[in-house]
């Protein structure tokens, strides 16, 4: 159980790091801010959207023990 714990950790740090670079790379790209506000709160309802799908996908069809 204390190895979950470390991938979730890392999966979860992962996504935040990545979180932090977009408005970066965004704004000196030139987009302005409500952009950089539009790209991140997409993400964050693809997530709220697909993550119960892909959970439920992922225990019908999921690894068999």
């Amino acid at each position: 159980m204390r190895d979950f714990g470390w991938a979730a950790f890392f999966a979860g740090f992962g996504s935040f790091s990545f979180m932090l670079l977009i408005p970066v790379t965004v704004e000196r790209a030139g987009f302005d801010r409500v952009t950089i506000g539009l790209v991140l709160s997409s993400y964050a309802v693809a997530v709220l959207i697909f993550g119960p799908l892909w959970g439920a996908l992922s225990d019908r069809w999921g690894r068999r023990r």
